[in-house]
């Protein structure tokens, strides 16, 4: 083709050209863009024209490695594409999109469909020239000053930041429904029901103790006597003593040490060929490799092999006569501990009827039922794979007749963390129970050696389990232990407690000859320091449980009116509740909507305004109150002039002839919570408390949080909760991040006198108290878009609206929900978030938020609260409708006298039930050796 011969025209607009960018008349080294183009349309060549095409280009690869790449035309935001031969003499008019361009506009522009014409025809001209030849531009030279200049200042208004209110983050798209994955979903389906379980520990009475249990490496009980082993082997008598009747130290054994640090490492009871014998003769391994034989009744070594093993021992087994013993290395010895030929005076001395090798980086070890389950593994979790492994277990046969069959190689389900443990449960023998790191436990069929199920119960990774009866018990990192009743679907938590503070629970022992040689069934729990026996038939349990169930028989009650007011006040002023009726009578409507209150309790938030730096600074370094608990006017007069406010409103609702008493008044970062009880009350009111919990800027900053009080009302309990979560129409996870955090199982108060508490629980916790109300600005919202959000309020549709709200769906769905336990009155008035301020509408400014019941008061489930009312108020001095809920509860007083009198009653009915459960734990433990 002629060099002058102009290209073939190209479709497209021809846009005015007042619709370029000004930067491009600017810009003189980089042609024109191409204009807009449909993908579909095609430009039909002349045979010179196609012959003077350049060669197909080679797909995109990265610049930095292939130098010759043509250079493509700068583009808008409109989407390009290169221009290509088609195999049917068409040239496709697709470009490589480029993104964050610096001519980038919110608007596409279009350019001039001559200079269009100027650079394909360059470029076209220019074909014969190898792609080898060319040479990219320089890249652009960055600026490596070691003083950057510092950008401008941004200044801020004071009316653009009085716009920017405390729910400036809330400003997602209209009601988008977060999609939870499948596995996500199931696990919050099966997440165990903490709902009510019992905190208090099951420790018996006199309580079993062991002192002096120190690095602690392994243990073993059988009956009365537990041994400890570290760089000692020290023994217990239980029934006699909490500490050692005699120790026995590595170097009395006659064993030579080749290490700096000989410790023992593993140790097991042997099996005996009699009753009588069983449970005296005690195998240590160590970290040499030696095996010795103690006799804990007379303190004598009586066998001692010496480097039995190349590695540190790992473990000691029994199965029915056999002994086994792992070392760390990976090689097992199978002893048997009753052949005759064997026996020495009155013992056996167990011969080695064979080795093994199993892996050699197992990291997990146990027998269960003539099974050696091992563990290793597994690798990091991948965050792109989808194919990643869990652990890789193995299943060995070491006690079976003839040759040993090779193992079984098995994979869980899902992907788990590495095993820490394992366990069957006497009642269902074939199915064993693996403990997982991340809090996972799985469940196999070893009928058909099959992963049955997957299932995550902790938050905390699980490092040992036992199972009791048709209990689980799981000792986890934290140093709690959990029982579980598997019978229910979901799980049911049943007690929780903390065995060892700081400590992890390492390991977890049933002792089934406890009953027949102690008196009691024991279940012992092993934590590096320490040591400790636990009721394994949860016996305190079932007596508080039996306990509440005769209350009438001990208590007396009566009735009580509670008055709970909810507000986001928006940094409103009490000045501000004025001019329109709905102002005015705010306060006196809400306080007489409930017959003479016995306790009136004022939750606000926003108190002050979250984007004043100026006051939530000084709230964050200075605290909200003096240390007489009063409010500190130095923070902020808002707090002192609300308080003013309330107490006038009360003395005025009330008249002179029922006075009220402040009890509590308390305030953080914006939140405010204000107790008044009846004069007549007072003198029933004991430990009375007040805190708060923090959660904005991970618990170091108020902003979102709780302000929490506690009383006590003759003989029960109560905990009123103000809140406020994390804002954001999407943020859900954070909501329910801040219930966990508000709500969690830690001491927010002083322990007290249990009687009045709930759960085995001594006060320190919120879900101790009997009755628990809490209020406040809890932020959950519709998941719904505006549109139909306003078409339902205005057609009175709420049920349809509180089907998708999203406190009420994660109350209905979400078991591991910290609000499950609670309840809510009827909702029948609009949602109170978000108007305008001053007015009756719904959000009109840019953001145009979605309606929503952010504003809730909710309280405990019991048969002994019954809601009066529940409903909003028409102030318009906040962009928050304040609401209210009165409540009649039925409080008791206990006669000590009668409780002995049940209490021993119950403690009979108790030892015929202990009696039949230990004559069925004993068979099912029977079928288990």
């Amino acid at each position: 083709m002629p060099s002058s011969a102009a290209p073939p025209p190209i479709p497209g607009h021809k846009p005015p050209s007042s619709s370029l960018p000004t930067v491009l008349s600017q810009t003189t080294d980089e042609p024109p863009r191409l204009p807009s183009r449909s993908r579909a349309s095609t430009l039909t060549l002349t045979d010179e024209a196609r012959a003077a095409l350049p060669p197909r280009l080679p797909a995109r690869t990265n610049t930095l490695q292939h130098g010759g790449t043509l250079p493509l035309p700068p583009t808008h935001t409109a989407n390009l594409s290169s221009p290509q031969r088609s195999r049917e003499g068409s040239i496709s008019s697709d470009l490589p999109q480029r993104h964050r361009s610096i001519l980038h506009r919110e608007h596409s522009h279009s350019v001039d469909e001559s200079a269009a014409h100027s650079w394909l025809h360059r470029h076209l001209d220019h074909s014969s020239t190898s792609l080898s030849d060319y040479q990219p531009p320089p890249p652009p030279q960055r600026n490596t000053s070691a003083a950057p200049s510092t950008p401008p200042r941004r200044e801020y208004s004071k009316d653009k930041e009085a716009e920017e209110d405390s729910e400036g983050e809330d400003d997602d798209e209209a009601g988008q429904t977060t999609i939870i994955s499948g596995a996500v979903k199931r696990a919050m389906e099966d997440y165990p029901d903490s709902t009510h379980a019992n905190r208090r520990p099951p420790s018996f009475v006199p309580e079993v103790k062991i002192v002096g249990a120190q690095h602690v490496n392994a243990f073993a009980v059988h009956g009365r006597y537990v041994c400890t082993g570290s760089h000692m082997v020290r023994v217990y008598d239980t029934l006699m003593s909490d500490r050692p009747i005699f120790t026995v130290d590595l170097r009395d054994t006659g064993l030579e040490s080749r290490i700096k640090d000989p410790k023992i490492t593993a140790m097991c009871f042997k099996p005996a060929h009699d009753s009588a014998n069983d449970g005296r003769y005690l195998w240590c391994g160590t970290k040499d490799g030696h095996l010795w034989e103690l006799d804990i009744k007379t303190g004598q070594v009586t066998e001692t092999r010496p480097y039995a093993h190349a590695s540190s021992v790992a473990y000691i087994f029994r199965h029915q006569h056999y002994l086994l013993t792992l070392e760390e290395a990976g090689k097992l010895h199978v002893f048997d501990s009753t052949d005759k030929s064997s026996m020495s005076e009155d013992r056996y001395i167990p011969n080695l009827l064979r080795t093994l090798r199993v892996s050699d980086r197992f990291t997990f070890a146990k027998m269960i039922r003539g099974q050696l389950w091992t563990s290793t593994g597994p690798a990091a979790r991948s965050t792109t794979s989808t194919t990643s492994k869990g652990p890789t277990i193995r299943v060995y046969q070491p006690c079976v007749e003839g040759a040993s069959p090779p193992p079984v190689t098995l994979f869980t389900s899902e992907w788990t963390g590495a095993v820490t443990s394992a366990t069957v449960m006497p009642m269902n023998p074939d199915e064993v129970l693996l403990g997982h790191e991340g809090g996972f436990i799985s469940i196999w069929n070893v009928v058909d050696m099959t992963c049955v199920q997957v299932l995550k119960i902790s938050p905390s990774d699980i490092l040992s389990l036992e199972g009791v009866g048709e209990r689980l018990w799981a000792g986890n990192r934290r140093g709690q232990i959990h029982v579980y009743d598997m019978s229910e679907k979901p799980w049911v938590t049943t007690n929780v407690w903390l065995a060892h503070p700081d400590h992890p629970v390492s390991c977890l022992m049933v002792d089934p000859s406890s009953p027949e040689q102690s008196g009691r069934f024991c279940l012992w729990s092993c934590a590096r320091d320490s040591l400790k026996a636990w009721d394994g038939l949860l016996s305190v349990d079932w007596i508080d449980k039996q306990m509440e169930l005769r209350q009438e028989d001990y208590c007396s009650f009566r009735d009580i009116n509670i008055l709970v007011c909810s507000w986001n006040i928006d940094s409103a002023k009490p000045t501000d509740l004025s001019g329109s009726e709905a102002n005015t009578t705010f306060l006196n409507r809400a306080l007489t909507s409930v017959d003479s209150p016995d306790i009136i309790v004022f939750g606000f938030q926003e108190v002050i305004p979250l984007t004043n730096k100026t006051l939530t600074a000084k709230t964050l370094l200075f605290g909200g109150k003096n240390r007489d608990g009063a409010t500190d006017d130095k923070v902020s007069i808002a707090y002192r002039q609300w308080l003013d406010k309330l107490t006038t409103a009360v003395r005025q609702a009330a008249g002179p002839d029922c006075p009220y008493v402040k009890i509590h008044s308390e305030s953080l970062v914006g939140l405010f919570t204000s107790i008044f009880v009846k004069s007549s009350e007072k003198d029933w009111l004991r430990d009375m408390d007040i805190c708060t919990v923090k959660r904005g800027i991970g618990g170091i900053y108020g902003n979102k949080g709780a302000i929490i009080a506690r009383l006590v009302i003759d003989d029960t309990s109560f905990c009123f909760i103000n809140v406020h979560l994390a804002a954001g129409q999407s943020q859900k996870a954070a909501r329910n991040a801040d219930l966990g955090g508000i709500m969690e199982d830690k001491a927010i108060f002083s322990a007290a006198d249990n009687l009045p508490f709930v759960h085995g629980g001594d006060g320190t916790a919120i879900l101790d108290h009997e009755m628990v109300i809490l209020n406040g600005d809890l932020n959950y919202r519709i998941d719904q878009r505006r549109e139909n959000v306003l078409s339902s309020i205005a057609a009175n549709d709420l049920a349809f609206l509180l089907e998708h709200d999203q406190l009420r769906k994660e109350m209905r769905n979400n078991h591991h929900f910290r609000l499950r336990s609670f309840d809510e009155p009827p909702i029948e008035f609009a949602p109170t978030y978000k108007y305008d301020k001053g007015s009756d509408d719904y959000d009109n400014s840019e953001k145009r938020r979605i309606p929503a019941w952010c504003d809730r008061i909710l309280h405990t489930k019991s048969p002994r609260i019954q809601c009066l009312n529940y409903q909003r108020y028409e102030t318009t001095a906040s962009d928050h409708k304040p609401i209210s809920a009165g409540f009649k509860m039925t409080i008791k007083s206990v006669d000590n006298t009668k409780m002995a009198q049940v209490r021993k009653e119950v403690g009979a009915e108790w030892a015929k039930r202990e009696a039949e459960v230990l004559d069925k734990m004993a068979v099912a433990f029977e079928k288990l050796l």
